[in-house]
């Protein structure tokens, strides 16, 4: 059986509320049938950590996620999307072990950038997102694959 490693990146403040992370992890190993050995490599969460549910925090400590809290700068902004995005494309150059397939976790569409450079670089990228997001459309221009969420 052949290993597939994937780096999984969850953007806190762009997920819905009720996101269940058991879930979520299943869905991503069984939305195929193959025959990979799926091996994550990268489990980050960034974020403002008060405004996920204690239940959602409790679930990342579980599965073992580095959780990054990113403090509001100003009145609304924070700056996960920028250390996701680099943690992401840091990974390409680190390469121990080679991420095959990058999951991002979010409804921002500043991720673009990002997910296009990686695709560049020929890796697979899949977005996990709310179906009714409006940036979705923009989103998917970006991604190899997109798994919804509700």
């Amino acid at each position: 059986m052949e290993q597939m490693f994937l780096a999984i990146f969850i953007d806190l403040n762009n997920i819905p509320s009720k996101i269940k992370l058991e879930r979520l992890m299943n869905v991503l190993i069984l939305s195929e049938q193959s025959n990979y050995n799926f091996i994550f490599a990268v489990k980050s969460a960034y974020g403002v950590l008060h405004s996920v549910s204690p239940e959602f925090r409790t679930e990342l400590r579980d599965y073992n996620f580095s959780i990054l809290e990113t403090p509001r700068i100003g009145l609304k902004k924070n700056r996960a999307d920028l250390f996701i995005s680099i943690d992401a494309f840091e990974t390409l150059y680190v390469n121990n072990p080679g991420i095959d397939r990058y999951i991002f976790v979010t409804s921002d569409s500043d991720f673009t950038v990002v997910m296009d450079k990686l695709r560049k670089y020929g890796k697979e990228v899949l977005l996990v997102c709310r179906k009714a997001d409006e940036t979705r459309q923009i989103l998917a221009k970006s991604c190899d694959k997109m798994l919804f969420i509700e």
